[in-house]
Formats: structure tokens, C-alpha cells, sequence
């Protein structure tokens, strides 16, 4: 991607008339891909007057907020080797019905999902997700931590903020949910030990670099992950 270009154009670029263009969009916990860059993003659509829906992983989660922190204990109880295995988040979604959706989408079918992660809801199954791609275009934002590896999106946009900007967006997000800091600090540790791992194995397949530390999303050229990952 085209460092010189601001990130508007970057967003403006992916509108692809008669054409459902997919844009993932992927970074550690807390940098703000939901909260700040998606929003963003369906901004410059609805100036361009082009569709806009956005999708994310954590539509896809197995189990709820609660159903997931009780297995994850249950496992504990079955030997080190089980806890690990629940413990790591690449378990906690349901990645084939993901990769379903974004071809189906790419197809320029409906999309309807009921039983869906619902944050609103305290982290209940209680969402329902309907996208339908109208014949004009549509861009499709898609994002999530654990999104890099699945196929289907044209663009793969990471999302970069300092692990201290991180934790202190999610400490506020989370607010309602908190018990502790120390809570919230081993949250946010489990998460990025889960990164470290997840990101380089899929780096190459990332296109497109911003930097949302500042007010002002930047566009960048390509960061080595032993850089953005810290």
C-alpha cells in the first residue's frame, strides 16, 4: 500500500461499483479496529455515497462470555494439557462458519446469522447479523484479531497502537465487566501472548499498515512484526 496516500483515500480506493470488496481488518486487542477505525471507515462510505456493513469475528465465538470463562476453568480441572488447549483464543471461534460467510458474501448472497456474540448483551449469544450485498456495490468491513488467515478478504489492513494505548482503551471498554486491574492486566496479557504467536505466522499476508495511536489514523509503509508487536 501506498504510504504517501492519506487514509481516506486508502478507504475510498476499495469502492469497487457492482462488486461486494472485502476489507479485513485485524490488529492486537485494543487498537481500535471497532471503536474507532470501522466507524471511520463507514464514514468515508456514506460521503462517497457507497454501501457499507461490517462484520466481525466475534460474531463467530463458540460459546458466550460466560459459557467460555467456565470451560476454560473446567479445563483446569482436566490436566495441564487440556487447560492449554482452552486457554488459546484460536479455539474459542468457529472459523469455518467465518470462512462460509465472507464467500458467501463474496458471492453477493444475504447473510444471516442468528445465535451470534452479542457485547451489548454482557457477551450472550444473543445477536443477529443480516447483510444484503445490493446490486450497486457493497464494501464489507471484516474484522478481528484471528482474522489473517482466512480467505476471502482483497485488502488485509493491520491496525497498529503501543501496548499501553492498547490496555488503556480496553480497560475503559471493558469497564462494566472489571473486577480489578490486576484482572484486566492478565486479560490483556493472555491476549498478547496469544498474538505474539498468531501474527507473524500470517505477516506476509497483511497489505496495508495504519497507525492508530493519534486522533488521526496514519497510513504506513511495512512494519516488521518485532516492531508492532510489543
Amino acid at each position: 500500500m501506498d504510504a504517501t496516500k492519506t487514509f481516506m483515500e486508502v478507504v475510498a480506493g476499495l469502492f469497487v461499483p457492482n462488486s461486494v470488496t472485502i476489507l479485513g481488518v485485524t490488529g492486537q486487542a485494543g487498537a481500535g479496529k471497532t471503536q474507532f477505525i470501522t466507524p471511520l471507515i463507514k464514514a468515508v462510505a456514506a460521503e462517497h455515497s457507497f454501501p457499507c456493513s461490517s462484520l466481525g469475528l466475534d460474531a463467530f465465538f463458540r460459546l458466550s462470555s460466560l459459557g467460555r470463562k467456565k470451560w476454560i476453568a473446567d479445563g483446569a480441572e482436566m490436566g495441564p494439557a487440556e487447560h492449554a488447549y482452552r486457554k488459546n483464543q484460536i479455539n474459542w471461534w468457529n472459523f469455518e462458519s467465518a470462512q462460509k460467510s465472507l464467500l458467501s458474501l463474496k458471492r453477493g448472497e444475504v447473510l444471516h446469522l442468528t445465535n451470534a456474540y452479542n457485547r451489548q448483551d454482557g457477551g450472550e449469544l444473543t445477536g443477529e447479523v443480516l447483510i444484503e450485498p445490493p446490486r450497486e456495490g457493497l464494501l464489507v468491513i471484516f474484522e478481528g484479531v484471528a482474522i489473517a488467515h482466512l480467505d476471502g478478504a482483497d485488502e488485509l489492513m493491520y491496525v497498529h497502537a503501543p501496548s499501553h494505548v492498547r490496555f488503556e482503551r480496553l480497560y475503559r471498554r471493558d469497564a462494566s465487566r472489571r473486577k480489578s486491574i490486576e484482572e484486566a492486566r492478565d486479560r490483556f496479557h493472555l491476549t498478547q501472548d496469544f498474538e505474539r504467536h498468531y501474527f507473524p505466522q500470517h505477516w506476509e499476508r497483511i497489505s496495508c499498515f495504519i497507525d492508530n495511536s493519534a486522533e488521526v489514523p496514519q497510513v504506513l509503509g511495512t512494519i516488521p512484526h518485532e516492531i508492532a508487536l510489543t
